[in-house]
């Protein structure tokens, strides 16, 4: 039987001996909320007029996270709505 498995992007990895038994824990850096923001905000600055979910392509995240990130950007006036629901975009304001 075939065992499944996730691979995963990491940066380090530590191993640990519990009693006998052998765990490997991996750890993966993000720059987190901040970092990635500021990732989305650079990708506006290079490609104005792009919507959420081609912002979320590009960047390889959620489109749930790529919006929480555009609403702080918003509510920063660092970038603005502009155009009509179906074909507007993001722009640095």
């Amino acid at each position: 039987m075939a065992i499944p498995f996730v691979v995963l992007e990491i940066d380090f990895l530590d191993a640990k001996d519990f009693n006998g038994a052998f765990v490997v824990i991996f750890y993966k850096r993000t720059g987190g909320v901040t970092g990635g923001v500021s990732e989305l905000f650079k990708i506006i600055k290079e490609n104005p007029g792009l919507r959420a979910n081609i912002l979320a392509e590009k960047i390889n995240r959620p489109p749930g996270t790529i919006e929480k990130w555009l609403r702080k950007l918003k509510k920063e006036r660092e970038i603005d709505y502009k155009g009509s629901s179906k074909t507007g975009g993001y722009f640095i304001s």
